[in-house]
């Protein structure tokens, strides 16, 4: 900025200061005055200086705004190393002066002085056809000496190369100048480019504008959504992932606008090729998706339907998004998703005669080591391996639920003893509902000594100064605390005889079974939906703060789950 002494002076008749600009020829007709002025209404220097340094600071921006629209102290893009000469000049030319004249066309709006720039923009014009008639393009040789200086990738560029960039640049100013006149006359939605322009705005349009990119207008969404409590930060995770790999298929700087159905559909039937987790296959490393499914996969499982419209539903979402955000018109996935069956058991129920084979297996009587906990021998259990499975089956939650516990989430109220399951995103504590809730401990859990292991692990988190009920239990790399026992539970299934394939059966058929027993003791699902933390979608749901449930009504609820046939006898301490 220039020294203060030259714009703050006193006129002779007047005991205030006044701040004077003067505006520099070339751009008269872009700031709309000759001069910038205002009295400052101060008569003492120092108060003068205060008041004047942060309005000629604007002042000066506004200067150099407008210098940049003619392209004399243009920046050049960080990106224009990645585009052709062609595409610079369009950039340059039409899409950054557009942009300029969109904004200034604004601010003239607000001092209603619309017809005097839009006089002036036909004016400037007129000059601008008449250089470009005579083949005169010394108006636009800064933009292209900067250009060119400043881009190793365009250094040996010929004179006649030269001379072309120059005068696609100014043909380029004229489409900008004529958009910005049409809009101001209220016809901007006639407004075609030149024929010149056409082909390299075409090139451009898919390329996505400075912070919206896919990847970029994610991160958004999730800040979004995460604030609406609408997804949990592991539900993010799992999408953040699948948005990668579409962004990867279509173009990691494709603009969100330029999406078609097809380019969705080409996705989603990819998605269909790839082979079930196939990213832990060595000789799939370093590949993308669309080179894996372009592959010979005979012998490779198949993804399940489930997978493919599940990463289905994180795109769609997504890009329903981006349609609220107003980012584009239409989602592209309208109408592509499969039409998967709804309501499927994926989870069955364990039978008496399955519950009978886990309690009486080796994990629970007695096994060979750690790793062989299928084998009999032995050692005995005392962590989470074998109180895990016995908390999900008495309570009906879900394993993720009961690995996260700590000591202190078992409490006892009104003398029943009871499981606080807590949503608490800081302390890694989620709920598929995004709610806490009570669920109380039956009778057959505190003979089978849970609250016993209980107390030693609160002895042991005093020493240790780990909360954790389960500590051996860390976050999967998806940050869930489920991942360890799940894995664990499925492979013992397995190997004991009661799984096979992808039948479905895991921990999650511990809270089918539980929903089952309420059945039969006579309880109806809205009930059963209660007492095992689903969300209440009714109006009545709505109302007040109390959650629907109390300790005691829940109690008598899990308590007259009898599990005929079951035993449990030899659990029990004696």
């Amino acid at each position: 900025m220039a020294a203060l002494g030259q714009y703050l002076t006193k006129r002779s008749n007047s005991q205030y200061y006044q701040l004077r600009r003067m505006v520099p020829a070339p751009i008269r007709s872009i700031i709309g005055k000759r001069e910038f002025y205002r009295s400052l209404k101060v008569t003492e220097r120092r108060a003068a200086e205060q008041l004047a340094f942060p309005l000629l600071a604007t002042w000066e921006k506004e200067i150099a705004d407008a210098y940049a629209s003619l392209h004399i102290l243009n920046d050049v893009h960080d990106d224009f190393a990645d585009m052709t000469l062609g595409q610079i000049a369009i950039q340059t030319g039409y899409v950054d002066l557009s942009a300029f004249m969109k904004n200034k066309s604004v601010s003239f709006a607000r001092k209603q002085a619309m017809p005097e720039l839009n006089k002036r923009y036909k004016e400037q014009r007129e000059i601008y056809l008449q250089d470009i008639v005579a083949e005169d393009y010394s108006r636009w040789e800064a933009i292209t000496n900067r250009v060119l200086k400043s881009s190793d990738r365009f250094a040996t560029c010929s004179i006649a190369e030269r001379n072309e960039f120059t005068a696609n640049v100014a043909k380029a100013s004229i489409d900008a100048l004529t958009e910005a006149i049409m809009r101001m006359e209220g016809n901007s939605h006639l407004f075609q480019p030149s024929f010149t322009n056409l082909a390299q705005l075409n090139a451009q349009k898919d390329v996505a504008a400075n912070g919206e990119s896919l990847l970029e207008l994610f991160e958004k969404y999730a800040v979004q959504r995460l604030a609406e409590r609408k997804k949990r930060c592991d539900s993010i995770s799992q999408d953040r992932l699948v948005i990668n790999q579409f962004a990867d298929f279509v173009g990691q700087d494709r603009s969100v606008r330029s999406l078609t159905v097809s380019d969705v559909r080409n996705w989603r039937d990819m998605e269909a090729k790839l082979p079930k987790n196939y990213m832990k296959f060595n000789e799939f490393r370093g590949l993308k998706a669309k080179e894996i499914a372009d592959r010979n996969l005979e012998g490779y499982k198949p993804r399940s339907n489930v997978t493919i419209q599940r990463h289905f539903s994180a795109v769609a979402g997504f890009l329903g998004w981006c349609v609220e955000q107003q980012y584009i018109e239409r989602n592209p996935c309208s109408g592509l998703a499969w039409r998967i069956p709804k309501g499927q058991n994926s989870h069955p129920p364990f039978t008496v005669a399955q519950l009978n084979q886990i309690l009486t297996s080796p994990l629970f009587t007695g096994f060979e080591r750690s790793k062989r906990e299928h084998v009999a021998g032995d050692e005995r259990a005392d962590d989470w391996r074998i109180w895990i499975p016995l908390v999900c089956l008495f309570t009906g939650a879900r394993i993720g639920e009961i690995a996260q516990l700590h000591v202190d989430d078992i409490e006892v109220q009104h003398d029943i003893p009871l499981i606080q399951i807590r949503f608490d995103e800081a302390a890694n504590k989620s709920t598929k509902s995004g709610k806490s809730r009570t669920v109380p401990i039956v009778s057959r859990l505190v003979r089978c000594g849970f609250l016993d292991f209980v107390d030693r692990q609160r002895t042991v988190s005093f020493v240790s100064g780990n909360k954790q009920l389960f500590p051996e239990i860390q976050p999967s790399a998806r940050g869930q605390m489920s991942g360890i026992p799940s894995r664990f539970w499925r492979n013992y299934l397995s190997k004991i005889g009661i799984k096979s394939g992808n039948d479905g059966y895991g921990a999650h058929s511990f809270r089918h079974t539980m929903a089952d027993e309420l059945r039969l003791a006579d309880y109806l699902n809205t009930e059963i939906e209660v007492a095992l933390g689903h969300n209440q979608r009714t109006v009545t749901s709505g109302y007040g703060r109390l959650s629907e449930g109390t300790v005691s009504r829940l109690s008598k609820m899990f308590e007259a789950a009898r599990f005929e046939g079951v035993c449990f006898e030899h659990l029990f301490v004696r």
